[in-house]
C-alpha cells in the first residue's frame, strides 16, 4: 500500500472516533438535562408548590363527651349521630393530593349541654399540618338530648318452625345470660322518648326441621307496639345476645312397671297385678322417653299385704325432664294373690339370734316368744318346722355403757329346705334389756 493510501485510512479512523465521542457527549448531556428537570420539578412541587383547594364529601361528625352527659346530668343523645359534613380545604398541591377523609376529624362537643332539648352545636374540624379549612357545610349540627331512662323489657320468642311432624311439639323457650341464669327481661338504657317506644324485646328463632331440643346464641331485637323492629344507635340493650334453649318434645304412651320389694312375686306366679289406667301419656325429649328410667316402677311391699288383695293409688314417678300430660295424674295399682295362704306360728326366744353387739355389751331378750305370720304355698307352710325359722336382732349402735330396756326390730330368717316362696308378713320387735 502506498503512503497516500495509508494517510487516507488513518484520517478516516480519526474521523469515526470523533463522531462516536460526539454522540456519547450528546447523550450524556441529554440525560443530565432530564435529571435536572425532574429535580427542579420535585423542588418546586415540595417547596414552591402553589396553593390548591379541594372539597371532600361525607366526613362523619363525631359526638364528643356523650359520657359526660350521662354521668353528670343523666342525659342521653336522641339524635345527631351519624351526620356528615362537606368541607373545603386549601394547601400545597403535594399535600392536597395525599389528603383522605380518614385524615380529617370533625366533631361536635357536648360537654356544655346540661339539660334536655334541642341544640345547634358548631362543628370543629381538625386537619393535618399544612392544610387549612376554607369552609364546612353545614357549620353546625342539631342535636336532641333527652333524659336517660332505664327499663326492664319483657322477652319473647318469634319462632319459625315450619311443619313439625307428629308426635313432636315445641316447648317453652328459655333465655339465659352468659352465666347460665334464666332471664325473662332485658335491661334497656337510652333517651326516655326512645325507650318509651319499645314494647318488647324479641329473639328470632329458626327451629325448622328440628326434632330434638337445641340451644343457640342469638341477638335481641327491639320491637314497637305495631310489631316493627326498632334500629337505634341511641338504645343500649343488655344483654344484647342471649343463649336460647329451644325444647322440642314428643309425646308417648307408656305402661307403668310394677315391682315387688323383696322379689317374691317377680316370676308372676300366684299373683295378678293390674294398673288403671293401664298407660299414661308422657312428654319429653325423645332420648329421655326411650330411656329405661323414663317411668320409674311402682314398688309394692309384699310383706305388708295381709289379705288376698291389695290396692294403692300412686302418682307415677318420671325421669328427669319428663312431664305427665294425661289425666288423671294418679293411677290405681291392684294386687290379687292366689294359691297362697297365711299361717301364724310362735317362736321361742332360743330361736332369736343377736348380731352387731359390741364387746362388753351386756344384754338379754326379755320376750319369751314371738308370734310370726308367714305366707306361702300351703304344702310348703305345712312342711316348715319351727327350727327352720329364726329371728335376728341387730344391736348395732349400742355400746358397752348402754342400759335400759329397748325395743329392737327382729328380722325373720327362713332357711328350711323347700322354703322358697315363703316369707313373713309384717314387722316384728322384741324387748331387750341392756346393762
Amino acid at each position: 500500500m502506498s503512503r497516500p493510501d495509508r494517510n487516507i485510512l488513518r484520517d478516516a479512523d480519526k474521523s469515526g472516533v470523533k463522531k462516536k465521542r460526539t454522540r456519547l457527549a450528546t447523550a450524556v448531556t441529554l440525560i443530565l438535562c432530564v435529571l435536572g428537570a425532574m429535580i427542579l420539578w420535585i423542588y418546586v412541587m415540595y417547596t414552591e408548590s402553589p396553593t390548591y383547594e379541594e372539597t371532600l364529601d361525607a366526613v362523619e361528625v363525631e359526638l364528643e363527651n356523650a359520657d359526660v352527659l350521662a354521668s353528670q346530668y343523666n342525659l342521653s343523645v336522641y339524635s345527631g349521630s351519624g351526620n356528615h359534613v362537606k368541607i373545603r380545604v386549601s394547601g400545597k398541591k403535594s399535600l392536597i393530593n395525599r389528603l383522605t377523609v380518614d385524615d380529617i376529624h370533625a366533631a361536635v362537643d357536648l360537654k356544655n349541654v346540661t339539660e334536655s332539648g334541642r341544640r345547634a352545636l358548631p362543628v370543629t374540624v381538625d386537619l393535618p399540618y399544612g392544610i387549612t379549612l376554607v369552609e364546612s357545610e353545614p357549620s353546625s349540627i342539631t342535636v336532641y338530648v333527652d333524659e336517660t331512662e332505664t327499663r326492664a323489657i319483657p322477652l319473647s320468642a318469634n319462632v319459625s318452625i315450619g311443619l313439625l311432624p307428629e308426635p313432636y311439639e315445641l316447648g317453652n323457650i328459655e333465655f339465659r345470660d352468659d352465666n347460665g341464669v334464666q332471664l325473662d327481661t332485658v335491661t334497656l338504657v337510652g333517651p326516655k322518648n326512645a325507650v318509651s317506644s319499645v314494647s318488647k324485646a324479641q329473639v328470632n328463632v329458626d327451629a325448622s326441621g328440628k326434632t330434638a331440643t337445641f340451644t343457640s346464641r342469638l341477638p335481641v331485637s327491639l320491637i314497637d307496639a305495631d310489631g316493627n323492629r326498632i334500629a337505634s344507635d341511641y338504645l343500649k340493650c343488655s344483654p344484647a345476645e342471649l343463649g336460647v334453649v329451644v325444647p322440642i318434645y314428643m309425646t308417648k304412651e307408656m305402661e307403668i312397671p310394677v315391682q315387688f320389694r323383696y322379689g317374691f312375686f317377680e316370676d308372676g306366679k300366684n299373683v295378678k297385678v293390674s294398673v288403671e289406667p293401664s298407660v299414661i301419656t308422657v312428654k319429653g325429649n325423645e332420648n329421655d322417653l326411650n330411656s329405661s328410667s323414663a317411668v320409674r316402677p311402682v314398688i309394692i311391699d309384699e310383706k305388708k299385704i295381709r289379705g288376698r288383695s291389695y290396692s294403692e293409688t300412686v302418682t307415677p314417678e318420671l325421669g328427669t325432664g319428663l312431664t305427665l300430660i294425661s289425666q288423671p295424674a294418679d293411677v290405681s295399682v291392684t294386687v290379687e294373690i292366689t294359691d297362697t295362704t297365711l299361717v301364724t306360728k310362735d317362736f321361742e326366744v332360743d330361736r332369736i339370734e343377736v348380731v352387731g353387739a359390741k364387746s362388753g355389751l351386756k344384754y338379754s331378750v326379755t320376750d319369751k316368744s314371738v308370734t310370726v305370720t308367714l305366707r306361702g304355698a300351703s304344702k310348703k307352710l305345712a312342711a316348715l318346722d319351727t327350727k327352720d325359722v329364726s329371728l335376728e336382732v341387730d344391736l348395732t349402735g349400742y355400746g358397752e355403757n348402754s342400759t335400759g330396756t329397748v325395743s329392737c326390730r327382729a328380722g325373720v330368717v327362713i332357711n328350711g329346705d323347700g322354703s322358697d316362696g315363703v316369707f313373713e308378713i309384717g314387722e316384728y320387735t322384741v324387748q331387750v334389756r341392756l346393762g
